[in-house]
């Protein structure tokens, strides 16, 4: 499943399936999900979030938890201690062997045990637009301080089926 199809995504809870709010972000650690968080708190508000392994069931329309015990509440401060050492999955930035700034993560496919597979990259508007995202299967990548590192060049990055952009599906191949 494509990990953008869980933001905004409701959580229930418990039996009466009472919702508790909207994934608002995937946090990732060593490509794996670590946690989506509902709110990151405020001034007078306490942070929520939840950990992959306490989700039920995960489905296009709802995500349901057992009970409110998988919920976890934390102060803001507490809620950055928690979060230290895992990314935001779409504020990643992607460089190749060189150190050369491929782009930005735009997508990313999660498999059934949490585990990222793969990763759809932005390089720029008009490159999407020509050949689509760059999609590079995570066994290609390390992570590392909010880094990704493609373990190739940038212009080893392989052509999908499925990356092909606007213009080629509007006006064919070259």
């Amino acid at each position: 499943m494509k990990a953008s199809r869980w933001i905004n995504l409701p959580v229930h809870c418990g039996e009466n399936g009472q919702v508790r709010g909207l994934i608002k972000d995937i946090r990732i650690r060593d490509g794996r999900i670590d946690a989506l968080v509902l709110s990151m708190g405020g001034l007078w508000s306490k942070a929520l979030f939840i950990r992959p392994e306490d989700v039920v069931t995960l489905s296009a329309d709802v995500l349901k938890l057992s009970d409110e015990s998988a919920l976890k509440r934390l102060s803001a401060k507490e809620m950055k201690a928690a979060m230290a050492g895992s990314d935001s999955l779409f504020k990643l930035t992607v460089v190749d062997y060189a150190g050369t700034l491929i782009g930005r993560v735009a997508d990313a496919r999660v498999g059934e045990d949490c585990k990222v597979q793969e990763f759809e990259i932005s390089r720029s508007f008009f490159d999407d637009m020509d050949r689509g995202y760059a999609v590079i299967p995570m066994d290609q990548m390390t992570s590392q301080d909010g880094v990704i590192h493609y373990q190739h060049y940038f212009y080893e990055i392989p052509q999908s089926k499925r990356s092909g952009g606007v213009f080629n599906k509007v006006l064919g191949e070259d």
